[in-house]
């Protein structure tokens, strides 16, 4: 498996490749037990948190592994958990994030792994969370007093 792109359009440009292991397509997402990278270049100025979302039905009980790397480093971030919800049925949902607003550096590139055991995975998804610019803040705030300018002076 060379690396996937979106099933999606226009939702974005990471990569998923499968680095090790026999997981392969299948019907229903990805199947099998090895380790993935799911990587992009493409970065929102400013971010502040990565957010990693999937259902993950782990069949041999092994845990699963999930760690961030950026700007090519061998950083190992491992993630929050915000969320796990067990359905009783194969449709375990997971909804991660990586807190990366005291990171001093720019980041302008990363790659999750992922290190599954022997599982059904599908409906991956990596969510880039920025704060604004303190210039597009300004803007933001001067157009809003021109807003209330207008409106009072209409009154």
């Amino acid at each position: 498996m060379n690396g996937f792109g979106s099933n999606v359009a226009g939702s974005g440009d990471a990569v998923m490749t499968r680095i090790s292991g026999s997981v392969y397509p299948a019907g229903a997402g990805l199947y099998g037990n090895g380790v993935i990278t799911l990587t992009d270049s493409t970065i929102e100025s400013g971010l502040t948190s990565l957010e990693f979302q999937g259902i993950i039905n782990n069949f041999d009980a092994a845990p699963f592994g999930l760690a961030l790397s950026y700007n090519g480093g061998s950083q190992s971030l491992i993630p929050s958990l915000l969320t796990f919800t067990s359905t009783g049925t194969v449709a375990d949902y997971y909804h991660y994030s990586w807190d990366l607003a005291n990171i001093a550096e720019a980041i302008d590139s990363y790659a999750i792994t992922l290190t599954l055991g022997f599982t059904q995975s599908l409906a991956f998804q990596v969510d880039q969370v920025a704060v604004p610019e303190p210039t597009t803040l300004a803007l933001g705030a001067v157009g809003l007093c021109g807003l209330i300018v207008r409106h009072r002076r209409r009154s």
